[in-house]
């Protein structure tokens, strides 16, 4: 009884992994074929597992195998990727000023900069930021409009 306990237990571990590694690939497919330019942040994933209250929720994720599958269908579909810094301060720079903050807790989601007086949602800022601190940064990116427009359009489609 206990060997078909087993069975059973590995055939639902099966499913879950088949499962998560087609959403992947279902959706970096989708981001690649939407976009010529996919700008993403260097994330030290296993340094993030290490953190014990978050490591399941960022392994069920599978960032690393995400970035992989980006990089390789990126060069099957003859498109770009830009990386940005791990260090750069995505969230915490105004992405209209350029402006940086000292500090910035995870519990802000939304901030007002003091400089220009914009207000940001954190997220969406960081997106910004990340396509503006990444490798191709203001150059090589005509693909589908310009700058701001580029990246609104890739954070809509990413909603």
């Amino acid at each position: 009884r206990r060997n078909r306990q087993r069975l059973k237990v590995a055939r639902i571990h099966a499913r879950i992994a088949a499962s998560r590694a087609n959403f992947l690939h279902k959706t970096t497919t989708a981001l690649l074929r939407r976009a010529d330019v996919i700008a993403i942040e260097d994330l030290n994933v296993k340094g993030m597992v290490k953190n014990h209250h978050l490591a399941g929720a960022i392994s069920d994720v599978g960032m690393g195998e995400f970035r992989r599958q980006i990089e390789y269908k990126a060069a099957w579909y003859g498109r770009k990727v830009a990386v940005a810094d791990r260090w750069a301060p995505t969230s915490k720079t105004c992405s209209v000023c350029q402006v940086v903050q000292d500090k910035m807790p995870l519990s802000v989601r939304t901030w007002t900069c003091p400089d220009c007086g914009t207000r940001h949602d954190r997220d969406v800022n960081a997106a910004i930021n990340i396509l503006k601190f990444s490798t191709l940064g203001n150059r090589g990116i005509q693909a589908r409009g310009a700058g701001q427009e580029l990246v609104g359009s890739c954070i809509a489609h990413l909603r």
